[in-house]
């Protein structure tokens, strides 16, 4: 094989070589941007799912405090009860250690 033969052949492999690298450029290059998209996404998904987590709990608070609310409303209105009811009895003791 001659000289020219010989360069010839290198100047191919180096414009295959150059030719794979440029494709190898461009496919990371897709790659990485897939890479990060699809990670925006899941980040995107992974935030409403917590969005949605944190109002469910939210909702799930405020029943709580509406039953808790309930619950005092009934606990005041039997206190006033039950202070009337001594009260009255309080009332009837005195007459009665007066008489």
């Amino acid at each position: 094989m001659n000289r020219a033969d010989l360069a010839g052949r290198i100047d191919v492999v180096e414009h295959r070589m150059d030719s794979i690298e440029q494709r190898l450029d461009a496919s990371f290059a897709a790659l990485s941007a897939q890479v990060v998209q699809s990670h925006r996404e899941t980040r995107d998904e992974s935030a409403v799912t917590l969005c949605d987590e944190c109002l469910a709990l939210l909702e799930d608070r405020n029943r709580c405090f509406d039953r808790l609310d309930a619950a005092l409303a009934e606990n005041r209105r039997l206190m006033l009860v039950l202070h009337e009811e001594v009260m009255s009895q309080l009332a009837l003791l005195e007459e009665r250690l007066r008489n």
